[in-house]
């Protein structure tokens, strides 16, 4: 089970656009991640479509990474439309789930992945708002929460990214 005291977690990914690659990047870096596959929703993912990875990377196909045993937690960068049956289907082969925005495009849709979710509470589920833990935002944060622009009413913030980063956006990325 996955836990706070874990040291690393084998991370699957399921799809290959644009957000995919995003969250590959940062897999990558990440110090408590260890990315073992990537899928695609429609086929079996493929090099020219994930790009350079660390060749003990497998390429699957979505039922071949729900599958597999040694995966205990996917991230579904799918097709909006399909966010809710791959998330189900995630939670219903026992893997953590993180699930990219939106959750779902219907409310039917979002109460089917909370009544998965509620099946298994062993597992953790989170939306992946990509900004919860991007330490220029969390900075904003801690500016706000502390004071330094006085009592904050609202924050308006605009996000906009390119890709791949420039090298004007830093070491977080856009």
């Amino acid at each position: 089970m996955l836990s706070a005291a874990a040291e690393r977690v084998a991370l699957g990914i399921a799809g290959t656009g644009f957000i995919s690659a995003v969250h590959r990047q940062c897999a990558v870096r990440s110090a408590v991640v260890d990315l073992v596959a990537v899928a695609s929703a429609r086929g079996r993912a493929t090099r020219d479509r994930v790009g350079a990875l660390d060749p003990e990377v497998r390429l699957l196909t979505l039922p071949e990474l729900l599958e597999s045993p040694d995966i205990e937690a996917v991230l579904v960068c799918t097709r909006t439309r399909d966010h809710a049956d791959h998330a189900v289907e995630v939670l219903r082969h026992g893997k953590h789930l993180l699930l990219e925005k939106p959750g779902a495009i219907s409310l039917a849709d979002h109460a089917r992945i909370q009544a998965a979710a509620a099946e298994h509470p062993e597992l953790v589920v989170r939306v992946a708002y990509h900004r919860r833990h991007d330490e220029r935002f969390r900075e904003v944060q801690r500016l706000v929460a502390g004071g330094a622009i006085g009592r904050a009413f609202a924050v308006q913030l605009a996000s906009r990214e390119d890709f791949p980063p420039s090298a004007e956006d830093g070491p977080a990325g856009g």
